[in-house]
């Protein structure tokens, strides 16, 4: 260094020779010569200290830096300057200088605040904070009444559930439409739900209407057949549909359409069923008298016959129900009416022994009291009622192809024999 400057005294010494007009400036470039070989020859430390202390108050120099080992770093009497720090979440870890020097005043400012409320029980027990009282979520919870818990999610082990505040488990059980539907099956069936019988399905539960029967012996395996199926009366190759019990008189279980899905279908079909059946036998008997008869009545009352030319009765196929006299019309709905309002106010009277077709009618007194008798008479009615509806289907038929009255196709039913041997 000291051969750099001599080197540079010699160079301005020889430039001054050649040039005059610089001595002035070679004179303060000699004393700022001077100056740097005094800089150069002091320690740099010293620069150092002159610019004062070091403030590191978040702590970024290492504790094995020179800089702290020399004592330059007052980050520690800065931080006690600057007042208490104040650490509610309490983030400065126990082993901290913070913590140990008593610069921490998080616990404090906690209390100055007030109570910590924790209705959701996220502090542990072993909290600092449940320790020193500042927890007061059991009041809260208290103040708000009783936990409803339906659904069963806090444990048999939980605190809310041993100090009483579940309200659910005991006092909901047995009210009513507090069930649990669960379609899916989603609870098991050691569940306390399944247990108390609160689990309902939305659907009721399926009854077997199709059952697997092996009336020809065809499977090997008798698992694949279900046992214990009660097989229809009316067509033996089939199973008997659900609802038809045998409880009715005539029920062979003869439904292969599967009209009736449930009792209340059952109880209308009877209701139309008897109806039909007893006008049915009116219509069988009243059809060929009819032709009997017509035109010797006609005849005595001056009435003109209602027989067409083939000696048939006016039908929808057959024609000739304008002939009818109007005022019949109307007298045929009236009674018709008056006894279909009777029936209906009957059915809907809550009347116990009330069966689809009691109307009560009874004027010769022809009806069993005991109910054997009942029995034989309602399956008395009902078949020869079905028979009638097959009779008058048939007629209708008949008359219409074969364009002749049922009479005269078939004398032997409806005159003497001596007459139609002739």
């Amino acid at each position: 260094m000291k051969l750099a400057i001599c080197t540079a005294i010699i160079s301005s010494s020889v430039a001054h020779a050649f040039h005059p007009k610089l001595h002035v400036h070679s004179v303060r470039r000699a004393s700022a010569f001077r100056m740097v070989e005094s800089i150069v020859e002091a320690p740099t430390s010293d620069g150092i200290i002159e610019s004062g202390p070091i403030k590191d108050p978040m702590g970024l120099y290492s504790v094995n830096s020179e800089e702290r080992k020399s004592g330059k770093i007052k980050a520690v009497d800065f931080i006690i300057e600057s007042g208490p720090i104040q650490d509610p979440m309490g983030l400065y870890s126990i082993n901290s200088e913070e913590r140990k020097s008593g610069e921490i005043k998080a616990d404090d400012f906690i209390i100055d605040s007030g109570p910590i409320q924790d209705p959701m029980g996220l502090y542990s027990v072993n909290s600092e904070e449940r320790k020193s009282g500042k927890i007061k979520a059991d009041d809260f919870i208290i103040e708000s009444g009783p936990i409803k818990d339906p659904m069963g999610l806090y444990s048999v082990n939980s605190e809310e559930r041993k100090s009483g505040k579940i309200k659910s488990t005991e006092d909901d059980l047995t009210k009513p439409g507090n069930d649990i539907y669960d379609p899916l099956n989603i609870y098991p069936g050691t569940s306390e739900e399944k247990i108390n019988g609160r689990i309902k399905l939305l659907e009721p539960e399926l009854k077997v209407t199709k059952a697997v029967v092996d009336p020809l012996s065809m499977y090997s395996n008798d698992d694949a057949v279900d046992k214990g199926v009660v097989m229809s009366t009316a067509l033996p190759f089939t199973t008997c549909p659900a609802h038809l019990t045998g409880e009715l008189a005539g029920d062979f279980g003869f439904d292969p359409l599967g009209f009736t899905k449930n009792r209340s279908d059952l109880m209308t079909y009877r209701e139309a069923e008897i109806k039909h059946a007893r006008l049915a036998m009116l219509a069988a008997a009243g059809w060929p008298l009819s032709e009997v008869f017509d035109r010797k009545i006609a005849a005595l009352l001056h009435l003109s016959p209602l027989l067409d030319k083939g000696e048939r009765v006016p039908s929808l196929l057959n024609g000739g129900l304008e002939k009818v006299n109007p005022f019949y019309w109307m007298g045929c709905v009236a009674i018709a009416a008056a006894v279909e309002f009777y029936g209906v106010n009957k059915s809907r009277a809550g009347d116990e022994s009330y069966f689809p077709g009691n109307l009560g009618f009874d004027p010769l007194g022809l009806y069993p009291k005991d109910e054997d008798g009942q029995r034989r008479m309602q399956l008395a009615e009902i078949k020869n009622g079905r028979l009638a509806m097959i009779a008058v289907l048939g007629f209708a038929i008949q008359e219409f192809v074969l364009k002749v009255g049922v009479v005269d196709e078939t004398p032997y039913f409806f005159f003497p024999w001596g007459n139609t041997i002739n």
